[in-house]
């Protein structure tokens, strides 16, 4: 059984963009995603825009680092010492 401590650690990233819908109007949509390392390249940033549900022409308006830690941690599943 996994425990926080043996839970794999992420780099956690929070990422805005802005489409358009077929009729003009402007779409605003965010994701928040964790990887392996810090790297946050073109094909990650594609992979954001498809949990963000916005079109591959969307634009990256800011990309924010959250910090390393564990899914539970990020979702708030277990007490985080921020100390």
């Amino acid at each position: 059984m996994s425990t926080p401590e043996t839970l794999p650690r992420l780099h956690w990233y929070a990422l805005a963009f802005l489409d358009q819908l077929p009729s003009g109007a402007p779409v605003n949509a965010s994701t928040y995603i964790g990887w392996p390392d810090q790297l946050v390249t073109k094909p990650r940033i594609d992979a954001a825009k498809q949990g963000a549900e916005v079109g591959p022409g969307a634009v990256l308006l800011s990309c924010c680092y959250l910090g390393q830690m564990t899914r539970a941690q990020m979702l708030g599943e277990v007490a985080t010492d921020c100390a």
